[in-house]
Order: C-alpha cells, then sequence, then structure tokens
C-alpha cells in the first residue's frame, strides 16, 4: 500500500499501519451527523463498504460520495442493502456531513466524522500527517471484519475506481466470509 499522497502537486505522508488484505480490521470511534459515537463494532456482521475522503466542500469528495449513494442506491433496489453497509468517513465536523446529506439527498451511504480522534485514519494508515485529513480510497470488510479490499488513491484530484470496489464488493458478497 502507498505510504504517500499528493495533494495539489505537493507530497504527503500518510500515518498509521497500513490495513492489510486478509487481516483483522482495526475498531474506530466515528461520530455521526446527530452526535452519537459509533464504532466498527455497530455495524454488525453485515460486510462493510468504506469510503473515505478528504472534504465534503471539495468538487472530487462531492462526486465521491454521490457516486457512492448512487450505488448504494442499486444494492437496496437488489434488496441487499441489509446485508451491506456503505459508510463514508471524513474528518468534516458532523453538522457539514449533515448539511450536505440533506442539501443532496444522500440517504443511501451514511457519512460520519472522523475528527474527535482520527481513530480511523491512524488505524487504517490513511491520516495525511501534515494536513491531518483524509486520503482518498475504499475499505471492503466482511461479516467478519476481515479486510478484503483496500484501494487508497495516489493523488487526491483523482476519484477512485468505483468499478474495481463494485467488483470487489460483489466477490466479498458472493463468498462473505474467507478462512
Amino acid at each position: 500500500m502507498i505510504k504517500t499522497v499528493t495533494v495539489e502537486n505537493n507530497s504527503y505522508m500518510l500515518t498509521g499501519p497500513c490495513p492489510r488484505v486478509g487481516g483483522p480490521a482495526p475498531d474506530f470511534r466515528i461520530i455521526s451527523t446527530d452526535l452519537s459515537e459509533t464504532a466498527l463494532s455497530s455495524f454488525g456482521n453485515r460486510i462493510k463498504l468504506i469510503t473515505f475522503f478528504f472534504s465534503i466542500d471539495t468538487p472530487v469528495c462531492d462526486i465521491q460520495v454521490r457516486e457512492f449513494n448512487r450505488r448504494a442506491a442499486d444494492l437496496a433496489r437488489e434488496d441487499l442493502g441489509r446485508e451491506v453497509a456503505v459508510i463514508g468517513i471524513s474528518r468534516d465536523l458532523p453538522y457539514a456531513l449533515k448539511r450536505f446529506t440533506g442539501t443532496f439527498d444522500i440517504s443511501n451511504i451514511e457519512l460520519y466524522s472522523d475528527f474527535f480522534d482520527a481513530s480511523f485514519g491512524t488505524g487504517y494508515g490513511v491520516l495525511i500527517r501534515e494536513l491531518g485529513l483524509l486520503a482518498r480510497g475504499v475499505i471492503i470488510l466482511d461479516g467478519r471484519n476481515i479486510i478484503r479490499y483496500v484501494q487508497v488513491v495516489k493523488d487526491l484530484a483523482n476519484q477512485p475506481d468505483f468499478d474495481a470496489c463494485m467488483e470487489e464488493l460483489k466477490k466479498v458478497m458472493e463468498k462473505p466470509e474467507i478462512r
């Protein structure tokens, strides 16, 4: 996995251990838009597609969240929404995330803030040390919270590969547990 990302032609270091596919997912503490605390265990044994991003107030992140919201709606139409939690995490304040969800009718992806202690960012090695913000990418966990897929975008001006993420999600759904 990469240990640096580029923002506007500047290179920055990522803090924390790199998540390893096949390894256990570190626990984290994130804050919902209603200011309640949520941990990894709160999502139960559902498959988790976690998309993380720099700031909801940037055009690239806006598109990222809206695209995953659209794709999560497709899962709900196929009646797979109960099996998969689609989670968006940034270091934005919960108020900004709540404003965004209300303004753009984001109802198929749950947005959370890692502002409190950056436990998601540091636990998954995606916290940009110099900026205190998250990198951009996607992590997929199976129902037992085993890391099944990791994609970190090297240049934050680019989107994640949505199609690759959804293909990996389908693979996890077809084979929800690895031994």
